[in-house]
């Protein structure tokens, strides 16, 4: 939502019942009726400094394209203003007017990442300051003397988006938080003094349960606060667990023995250790770390000793051991890469699958590797239609195309697993539940449906197929008032 400059009017989206695009509208602050101003409307609106026009983005899939567009603020007028084409792409949040009415500043995928775009509000051209991306840029709003801007973003080596001073000439950023929240929808006073945000905080906890006992589950840990495995959990073959924890202020891997209630750290380095996955023997845990400015891949021994770097960044993600433990399949954008345990011999495997027949191409996320060499993920709705995921598999040489499932499209990319006999796919369906998806084509069934409030962040079953280990909690938010300190 949106107040008009003066405060008489709030703008907001929503869908018309059958309607797959949003539609703008408007209504007096006082009460009324809402009155529709403009269809197909993908983001929240920002006003010019006069109030009298208002910018926005569209997305156009089917075309392979998105837009910056204005219109007056009843809705007339309409145009594009600017455009950027696939794989570049303006985010859906909201766009930030500058306070001279000269630029709009919106962010944008651009290249291997996400930046801050700024656009020339009279003539469209657009242009990205400095060389810096990001792995997501949620919001910005500008300072009042227009020359930087307060913007929540997160880095390539980080688990939580914060907040950032942009330089709006050169790209320059300094960080102004560094904590364990989620920053978003921020805003600035208008002496420049004051930032108001949404800090949000995911907690969570360690659940077990027995395969043959589903929807029973046993709580494991009590650390809600700490974020137990919300950025990734895995077994050891002796029955504990790896997990992710913010428990030092950090995020560390840890891990924990059940049996005797032992828990241990194994990783201290400043930067996010997240995504442990431990190998086949038993021996090693590989995860994912923002080390040494990049994100890369690391292996370490299971006692967290001598850790390594096995692949070569930045943007590195989600690995996943080789059957026999010889190598390491990882993430990197929407590219599937190898390397070996050792470091060595890193090559891309594809990120291209081929097409159905007289089917546009779409994009396809792997987010699961099983054993067998196939990739599960999300595949893009068809880009006809637009408006969100369905899960799907393909095999990782890219020799077939890429394989829908049952489920219907969804909004969000959740958690998914390989089952324990990799003939099926399980995924995590809002608001938690796991259910699974045979890759023969049969319909998809509800594996757990887990009682009470919460959401499952992360899963993954124990080497013999018995047990599932669970991360579940709350979705906490504060509002949160910054001031500057005054000089002294």
């Amino acid at each position: 939502m949106t107040f008009s400059r003066d405060g008489s009017f709030l703008y907001y989206g929503g869908y018309p019942a059958g309607d797959n695009a949003a539609t703008l509208y408007r209504v007096p602050a006082i009460g009324g009726a809402p009155q529709r101003l403009a269809h197909n409307v993908d983001s929240p609106v920002t006003f010019a400094p006069d109030g009298a026009r208002f910018a926005f983005v569209v997305n156009y899939p089917s075309e392979g394209r998105s837009t910056l567009e204005v219109a007056g603020a009843d809705g007339s007028g309409r145009r594009v203003l600017a455009e950027v084409k696939r794989p570049n792409r303006f985010l859906q949040v909201r766009p930030a007017w500058s306070p001279d009415g000269s630029t709009i500043a919106i962010g944008v995928i651009d290249g291997p990442g996400q930046a801050v775009a700024l656009v020339d509000a009279a003539t469209g051209a657009l242009r990205v300051p400095g060389e810096r991306r990001w792995s997501a840029a949620a919001s910005a709003e500008w300072f009042p003397g227009g020359r930087e801007l307060i913007v929540a973003l997160r880095d390539a080596g980080a688990a939580y988006t914060q907040i950032w001073r942009v330089d709006a000439a050169s790209g320059a950023a300094t960080s102004i938080t560094r904590d364990l929240f989620n920053y978003v929808d921020l805003g600035v006073s208008g002496d420049g003094r004051s930032v108001v945000a949404i800090a949000g905080l995911g907690e969570s906890t360690l659940w077990t349960a027995e395969a043959d006992k589903l929807p029973a589950v046993e709580q494991a840990t009590t650390g809600a606060a700490d974020g137990e495995g919300a950025q990734g959990v895995s077994w050891t073959h002796d029955g504990g667990f790896v997990y992710v924890s913010r428990a030092s202020g950090n995020l560390d891997l840890w891990s924990l023995d059940p049996k005797t209630g032992t828990r241990r750290q194994l990783t201290s380095d400043p930067a996010d250790d997240v995504q442990p996955v431990v190998s086949p023997d038993g021996r090693s845990i590989a995860f994912a770390s923002g080390r040494d400015g990049g994100h890369r891949i690391w292996v370490m021994n299971i006692d967290g000793s001598e850790a390594r770097a096995v692949s070569p960044g930045p943007t590195d993600a989600l690995p996943f051991w080789s059957s026999d433990g010889a190598s390491l399949v990882f993430i990197a954008g929407t590219t599937l890469h190898q390397v070996s345990a050792r470091g060595t011999e890193v090559r891309a495997l594809t990120n291209h699958w081929p097409a159905r027949t007289g089917e546009p191409a779409r994009t396809f996320i792997a987010r699961a590797i099983s054993r067998q060499g196939l990739a599960a993920g999300y595949e893009e709705v068809d880009p006809k239609t637009g408006g969100g995921w369905r899960l799907a598999y393909a095999p990782l040489d890219g020799s077939t195309p890429v394989k829908l499932l049952e489920p219907t499209q969804a909004t969000s990319l959740g958690p998914v697993s390989w089952s324990p006999d990799a003939q099926a796919i399980d995924v995590v369906r809002l608001p938690g539940d796991i259910w699974r998806y045979p890759i023969d084509g049969r319909p998809g069934f509800r594996l757990a449906d887990f009682a009470g409030p919460g959401v499952t962040r992360s899963f993954a079953w124990s080497p013999d197929g018995r047990r599932l280990l669970l991360s579940r909690g709350e979705n906490k938010a504060d509002v949160v008032l910054f001031k500057r300190a005054e000089a002294r």
